[in-house]
């Protein structure tokens, strides 16, 4: 990938994903989808249900917060981004600890 990357942290932390991240087994299928059909548009909507420790799994505030990166025959990338919903950040979402997003 990146010469300064160190391989044996990129492999733990990727391991760590895989172990305890909902998300990567998404993020992982979309990129099937995204091989196999090429004229797929896929979105993925995070939603907030606030189960069990609500502080563990807050939302994540940023306007994006993941990309796919497709690798393409030809060596070229393309980077799709998953969207947040910009408001999630806002200081009422952020000091109400049951708002809910839909």
């Amino acid at each position: 990938l990146m010469p300064s990357l160190d391989a044996v942290t990129l492999s733990e932390l990727q391991n760590m994903l895989h172990e305890i991240n909902p998300y990567v087994y998404i993020f992982k299928q979309t990129g099937t989808i995204l091989h196999q059909d090429r004229s797929q548009h896929l979105t993925m909507l995070i939603k907030d249900s606030r189960v069990a420790d609500s502080h563990q799994y807050n939302l994540p505030c940023a306007s994006e917060v993941a990309a796919i990166i497709v690798e393409e025959p030809n060596n070229e990338t393309e980077i799709s981004s998953v969207e947040n919903q910009p408001d999630l950040c806002s200081e009422e979402n952020l000091l109400d600890d049951e708002s809910t997003v839909d």
